[in-house]
């Protein structure tokens, strides 16, 4: 994506700049053009129901005024806050989703085969094959000497929570942090 005022969310190549526009296009896409369905009707239909997904979700996690689950928190001068908060809704693509470590791994070992129930190969290897530089399909690409092939990376925060992931393809290992 081309623009002049890059987003906080963006990450850097001396080619292009990739942010997290391209996901509110790609949700735009998929839901005007091709399915007239909401991105969130797609991810439950396409993602979570394949997988098992039960428990995902999108927004925040439990019910205001509530504390029933874990609450995120912003940092305010010198102390953390607990705060019932999520991005604005047009960020939902980028850091709506909810889902516990076990789930996410799930998900995750969908990059770790060669064929999976919801991509075909062509397509999963096309999320892995950068258009030039280093960011393919979301994921930050590298090939590390102790990986022996290479590992997909992806960071993200909705400025509440903050996760990280890495994924060894050739060691059939994925590696999970919030």
């Amino acid at each position: 994506m081309n623009t002049t005022y890059p987003s906080s969310f963006a990450i850097h190549s001396p080619k292009k700049l990739v942010s997290d526009k391209s996901e509110f296009i790609s949700q735009a896409l998929s839901e005007v053009v091709n399915t007239g369905k909401y991105w969130e009707e797609l991810m439950q239909e396409r993602i979570f129901k394949p997988l098992g997904m039960t428990s995902a979700g999108f927004g925040n996690l439990g019910k205001p005024g509530k504390i029933n689950q874990t609450w995120g928190h912003r940092k305010s001068w010198k102390e953390w806050n607990p705060v019932y908060s999520n991005c604005a809704e047009v960020l939902g693509p980028a850091g709506w989703i909810h889902c516990n470590i076990e789930l996410w791994a799930k998900f995750l070992s969908l990059q770790l085969s060669k064929s999976n129930p919801i991509l075909d190969s062509t397509l999963l290897n096309k999320l892995r094959v950068p258009p030039g530089g280093f960011y393919a399909g979301g994921w930050g690409l590298a090939e590390p000497e102790w990986a022996k092939g290479i590992i997909l990376t992806h960071s993200g925060s909705n400025e509440i929570w903050f996760s990280n992931v890495l994924v060894a393809t050739k060691l059939n290992s994925k590696i999970c942090s919030t």
